[in-house]
């Protein structure tokens, strides 16, 4: 930035730069002021829409989205944005049906697989889910949240044993997340592996306290 004219370009790097960082105050502001320079920049309106829905500033998000489809409505991961939205939100039918438009276009992204296969388990519709999830495990063996839905695929069939595999690796492969601590605790009460259970889920709750499920989760085991 020193050696440089200051404009769009840097202020989005910069931008791009805090938000791989997780810094989304500050990724949103190098956006904002990235737009000042050129209102229709498309890389610059997708990555403020990414950073505010991070942030949970979701009606800013989608003003941000809009903004874009007026100036690049065929612009890739607009759809998948916009669906996340709508999963915050709690809205699946709306994510899966954005998820379902993209992957038209985009039959093979592994992003959008994931989050269709998610939304799918979260509607109850697993067959068509586990045929989703599959395909980005066998893509991407690394993929803590695919393991996670497939784990709560196979527990809402009442396949504990493989549910409690597939948390497992979720949580090897990512252990912050407080949800894929929970799962792995609940899967582990219904098979009577009380030691493990309350080891998972006092996890869960340290990771997030505000857990409404995790508290019930232990509540639930304590009494066992």
């Amino acid at each position: 930035k020193q050696h440089v004219v200051d404009g769009v370009d840097m202020q989005r790097m910069l931008g791009e730069s805090a938000l791989q960082r997780g810094r989304l105050r500050r990724a949103a502001a190098y956006f904002q002021k990235a737009l000042q320079f050129e209102s229709t920049d498309h890389e610059s309106l997708f990555g403020l829409a990414k950073a505010l829905r991070r942030r949970g500033e979701l009606t800013s998000a989608e003003d941000a989205l809009d903004r874009l489809q007026r100036v690049a409505p065929d612009f890739p991961g607009r759809r998948l944005e916009r669906g996340l939205i709508h999963e915050m939100r709690g809205d699946y039918e709306a994510a899966a049906r954005l998820y379902g438009e993209a992957l038209e276009s985009r039959p093979d992204d592994a992003d959008l697989l994931l989050r269709m296969g998610a939304a799918q388990v979260t509607l109850g519709k697993l067959e068509a889910a586990e045929e989703l999830l599959r395909k980005v495990i066998d893509e991407r063996s690394g993929s803590a949240e695919a393991e996670y839905f497939m784990g709560r695929l196979r527990f809402a069939r009442q396949q504990t044993s493989g549910a409690i595999n597939h948390f497992q690796r979720a949580v090897q492969l990512d252990p912050t997340r407080a949800e894929y601590h929970m799962y792995l605790a609940w899967a582990a009460l219904e098979v009577n592996d009380l030691g493990s259970a309350l080891q998972s889920i006092d996890r869960a709750l340290t990771r997030d306290e505000n857990l409404a499920d995790g508290h019930w989760v232990r509540g639930r085991i304590l009494l066992r």
